[in-house]
């Protein structure tokens, strides 16, 4: 009851590169073989059913918006 999770953010704007390697990390593509694309992540029958979608307010770079990631080109 008496355990607390503190956190402080930031309020200076992420780096493009920073938003990349993030995006990278949680679902991009690690390599292709034999004409499949094998994600960082793994998905049960390989069908991947999470899109990622960045929603930017403080991202160098940037203009503020939602975006939607593209995995097979590595593109907002």
């Amino acid at each position: 009851m008496r355990r607390k999770s503190l956190r402080r953010f930031l309020d200076t704007p992420i780096s493009l590169e920073n938003l990349s390697s993030l995006l990278w990390t949680s679902s991009g593509i690690q390599r292709r073989e034999m004409g499949f694309a094998f994600r960082t992540v793994p998905s049960a029958g390989a069908l991947y059913p999470v899109e990622s979608y960045v929603i930017a307010a403080r991202i160098a770079g940037l203009e503020q918006g939602v975006y939607h990631y593209q995995v097979k080109t590595h593109q907002l």
